[in-house]
C-alpha cells in the first residue's frame, strides 16, 4: 500500500487539478483567488484582526503549490502589512514549486514544510491565520477532521482566524446531480480523466473513487473521499471555536464560499486525540 503522500502525488498527477500557478489554468485560479480575498478581507473579523498590526503570520495547510496562501498574502500586503507565509503539504514536489513561484510573486521568502495537516501543532507555531484553500476537506473523514481542528485550535493565537474554502457536496453531488458510478472529470486534447466508484467505508463514512486518464493510459489511483456538507463541517468546527461565519464571495456559487472560525476554545487538545480509538485501530490492522 502506498504511503499517503505518495498516494496524493499519484492522484493529483492523474486528476490534473489546476493547482500549478505557472500554467494558464493555474494562473486563472490564482487571479480568481486574489479577487475573492479582496472581498473576504473586508469582513469585520478580518478588519478586527489586522487593526493596528504591522505583521501577520499565515499558515496554509494542504497548500499544494500555494495559490491560496500567496493570494491572501498578496492582498494583505497591499494594506502595508508585513506577511510571514508558511505553506504546508504532504507533496514535496508541490512545495518546491510553491516556494520558487511564491518568491517571484511576493518578492520575499516563503517557508515550506512537509507535514500532515492533522499534526500542524507539532510545529509549535502561533499564527494569526490558518488557511485551507482549494476545497481540501474531502481528504479528511470525520475522525481526521476532529484531529485537524484540534490541531488548528492549538496553533492559532487568541484573536486568530481559521479560514476554509469549502463547498456543500451534499447539495451539489447528491441533490443536484446524484451520485454517479462513473464521471467524466476532465477532457481536453491531451487528457480524458474519469473517476469511478470503488467502494464505501461505513465506519469512516468515505467513498473510494478511482481516477484514470484514458489518454495517457495511467493506472487507476484510488483515494478515500468524504463528501462534506457545509452544516456538519461548520458544526464540527464550532466545537473547537467560539464563533463561526460563512461568506459567499463573488465568482462562487450558493453552495460554495469561506467558512470562518475565530476564538479557539482549546478545550480538547490534539494530544488527547493522538491515541487511535479501537474501531480505527481494528480497521488499520485489517488493512495491513
Amino acid at each position: 500500500m502506498k504511503k499517503h503522500d505518495e498516494l496524493l502525488k499519484s492522484f493529483y498527477d492523474v486528476f490534473a487539478f489546476p493547482d500549478d500557478p505557472r500554467s494558464e489554468a493555474g494562473l486563472k485560479r490564482y487571479e480568481k483567488a486574489v479577487r475573492r480575498f479582496q472581498v473576504l478581507v473586508e469582513h469585520e473579523w478580518f478588519k478586527a484582526l489586522i487593526q493596528n498590526k504591522s505583521q501577520i503570520n499565515i499558515l496554509e495547510i494542504c497548500s499544494g503549490m500555494g495559490i491560496g496562501g500567496v493570494a491572501l498574502a498578496k492582498v494583505l500586503s497591499k494594506k502595508n502589512i508585513d506577511i510571514n507565509l508558511t505553506l504546508t503539504d504532504l507533496r514535496e514536489n508541490a512545495l518546491k514549486i510553491a516556494k520558487e513561484w511564491g518568491y517571484k510573486e511576493l518578492k520575499k521568502d516563503i517557508r515550506v514544510i512537509k507535514v500532515d495537516a492533522r499534526e500542524m501543532y507539532i510545529l509549535e507555531m502561533k499564527v494569526d491565520i490558518i488557511l485551507m484553500y482549494g476545497l481540501s476537506a474531502p481528504h479528511f473523514n470525520p475522525w481526521d477532521m476532529v484531529r485537524l481542528l484540534a490541531s488548528a485550535s492549538e496553533t492559532l493565537l487568541n484573536d486568530g482566524l481559521m479560514i476554509m474554502e469549502e463547498s456543500d457536496r451534499i447539495y451539489r453531488i447528491f441533490y443536484q446531480r446524484g451520485y454517479k458510478e462513473v464521471l467524466i472529470e476532465r477532457v481536453n486534447e491531451e487528457r480524458m480523466v474519469i473517476s469511478t466508484h470503488a467502494g464505501y467505508d461505513m465506519l469512516k463514512g468515505t467513498f473510494n473513487r478511482a481516477v484514470i486518464d484514458l489518454v495517457r493510459k495511467s493506472k487507476p489511483v484510488i483515494l478515500e473521499t468524504y463528501y462534506w456538507g457545509l452544516a456538519e463541517l461548520m458544526a464540527l468546527t464550532w466545537i473547537f471555536f467560539k464563533d463561526i461565519d460563512f461568506v459567499n464571495v463573488p465568482e462562487g456559487n450558493i453552495a460554495q464560499g469561506f467558512i470562518m472560525a475565530r476564538k479557539p476554545r482549546r478545550k480538547i487538545s490534539p494530544d488527547i486525540l493522538s491515541k487511535t480509538p479501537k474501531i480505527l485501530g481494528d480497521i488499520a490492522e485489517k488493512e495491513q
